[in-house]
């Protein structure tokens, strides 16, 4: 049988009846079915230029059922201007890919975003220009969980003040924004962090000090900022850590002795820190999996005793001068699946 049905959207006959469709007729669906179709999509683009397109039916239903759109743009002064601010309410993700070259974010579009997309919980705008006075717009996103904010021009450190009244917040990623020491003491007011990048900063031994009170942190990516090892054994006070990116910071062997200590730890870049024999305090880490220690000076004997770390499925160990004994030992690593070395 070859019966078409159409579906009738009124409050008098509300019924599925066969009929005979022609091409030009008009199909109505029910509401709910429209709803189902358009909740696979939180995708904002493909509502805005699929959905609102269709009828007028579509876009009520858009307008009044769907609550978390996902907005990805690389001008937000471009979309701005095309943007219903009804629908703005109801962009929960807003991520603005723009490149170093871009700084397409001033004040009057953080204003922007701050009164008309309250229910944001993750903003991503990296590499724009949120200063102290557009920073303040931002405590009036009271439900975020995920905020970053990469190599902002004119970043001032006591922006850090305002986003510590975003008492949801999650993640704070505020790398490469010249924060110091005092930057660091505001954010260890964050106590909620459970994720924290504050790579390629300033803030040293005594900014590592702040960032080690925070109780709930599990991912720190702290590399490139000098800590030295004292720093490293602040760090070491973050029992709760999985996952570390020390990168960059001179611990030398005393910081490595320090990272030792963190017994959760699954995932450590340790890379370019002046380590040799160092390594082997890393053999307390019985959690790790994944281990990256290359551009070191780890030599034949270093090589030894990370390959003494059996349970390893990931590993970089290059530029570390282990040579031919070197390769050897890594080589004997059965259970890992990637590898680099000399």
């Amino acid at each position: 049988m070859n019966n078409k049905y159409t579906i009738l959207n009124n409050e008098k006959n509300k019924k599925l009846v066969p009929s005979r469709v022609n091409k030009k007729q008009e199909v109505q669906l029910y509401n709910d079915i429209v709803y189902e179709i358009l909740s696979f999509h939180s995708d904002f683009h493909f509502l805005m230029k699929t959905g609102l397109l269709v009828s007028k039916q579509w876009f009520n239903i858009i307008m009044e059922r769907i609550r978390n759109f996902s907005f990805t743009c690389f001008s937000l002064k471009k979309t701005q201007q095309s943007l219903p601010q009804q629908l703005s309410q109801n962009i929960t993700t807003l991520i603005v890919n723009n490149n170093s070259r871009c700084n397409d974010i001033d004040i009057n579009n953080l204003q922007f975003i701050c009164d008309n997309m309250k229910q944001l919980t993750l903003l991503k705008i990296d590499y724009n220009r949120i200063n102290l006075e557009s920073a303040k717009y931002l405590t009036r996103l009271q439900k975020l969980k995920h905020i970053s904010l990469y190599s902002n021009l004119k970043f001032d450190e006591k922006a850090l003040d305002y986003i510590n009244q975003l008492k949801e917040l999650q993640y704070l990623g505020v790398y490469k924004n010249n924060i110091r020491v005092s930057g660091a003491e505001s954010i260890s007011k964050m106590i909620q962090l459970t994720n924290l990048n504050i790579s390629s900063n300033f803030i040293g031994s005594e900014g590592a000090y702040y960032i080690s009170k925070l109780p709930h942190l599990t991912i720190l990516n702290i590399c490139e900022n000098n800590i030295g090892s004292d720093g490293a054994e602040h760090i070491s006070e973050l029992k709760q850590l999985t996952n570390l990116n020390i990168e960059n910071n001179r611990i030398k062997d005393n910081g490595a002795k320090c990272i030792g200590k963190l017994s959760q730890l699954k995932i450590l870049n340790i890379a370019k820190n002046r380590i040799t024999f160092g390594a082997m305090y890393l053999l307390a880490l019985k959690q790790l999996t994944n281990l990256d220690i290359s551009r070191n000076d780890l030599q034949a004997l270093g090589s030894f005793f990370v390959s003494e770390m059996k349970q390893l499925t990931n590993l970089d160990i290059s530029l570390n001068n282990i040579g031919t004994q070197g390769a050897l030992n890594i080589n004997q690593m059965k259970l890992v699946n990637r590898y680099r070395f000399d």
